[in-house]
């Protein structure tokens, strides 16, 4: 999950999807979200939605393992990229759940006046805060710590999506797979997620040059501005979070 927000009335799982492409659609039956890419291609993935319904599960055994009381789960999907249409079937159920960002209070103030009775009190959700947080950095490592590689043994370069062939060049603001002739403008967003499994969660300017093969700090700053990317720190030392871009 990319979001968990503690209430003492309930809780809150948020997924939050960065979908870059023209539409993204839902569909009922079968459970699936399908892509369709600016270069017309379609994509399939499993439907966010029965992601966070596991997770709902698996937190709601989490939560009797560890002592805690049983709480009402709510969850969301958050479709973070406002350019991408979004499109759900007639038939989809869970349409009430899947929301635009700035949406996402408005929902907050619903579950509110529906969970209205007290199921923690704040030094119980003082230590479920605690405990979550603890669980997470533990629990997270990234490719390279788990598998012993040094950066330095990672391929670099921005993959096709197409055909996976390295690296694709940057040429008019896209990018141009010498392989299969593939021209896109966002096939960088696939590599940055094998940089936020393989490396970290986080970030800079001159590592985004480094990794993708970009030749000068104003084309990488570009690309972090069309991603719209959250960022901490100022100048040299900004560091850029990629945890939106994650499906």
């Amino acid at each position: 999950m990319d979001l968990l927000l503690t209430f003492p009335e309930y809780l809150l799982i948020v997924e939050v999807k960065y979908i870059s492409s023209q539409s993204a659609t839902l569909s009922e039956f079968p459970h699936q979200l399908t892509r369709l890419s600016y270069e017309g291609l379609k994509k399939t993935f499993p439907d966010p939605i029965l992601q966070v319904k596991q997770q709902r599960k698996q937190l709601s055994v989490w939560l009797r393992a560890n002592g805690f009381p049983s709480m009402p789960i709510e969850y969301l999907v958050v479709m973070a990229n406002p350019s991408c249409e979004v499109i759900i079937a007639a038939n989809y159920r869970d349409q009430g759940r899947v929301i635009r960002a700035p949406f996402l209070e408005y929902k907050m103030s619903e579950f509110g006046r529906h969970h209205r009775e007290e199921r923690l009190g704040e030094e119980v959700l003082g230590r479920l805060d605690k405990v979550l947080l603890e669980g997470h950095r533990a629990s997270f490592k990234t490719g390279i710590e788990r598998y012993r590689v040094a950066f330095d043994e990672v391929k670099k370069g921005v993959h096709c999506p197409k055909c996976g062939v390295l690296a694709m060049e940057r040429k008019h603001k896209n990018w141009v797979c010498r392989a299969c002739g593939l021209r896109s403008n966002d096939a960088i967003i696939e590599t940055l997620r094998d940089y936020y499994f393989m490396v970290g969660d986080t970030i800079t300017n001159s590592q985004l040059r480094d990794f993708c093969c970009i030749e000068t700090s104003k084309s990488a700053t570009r690309i972090f501005n069309k991603l719209n990317l959250r960022s901490v720190g100022a100048t040299k030392g900004r560091r850029y979070l990629l945890d939106s871009l994650l499906r």
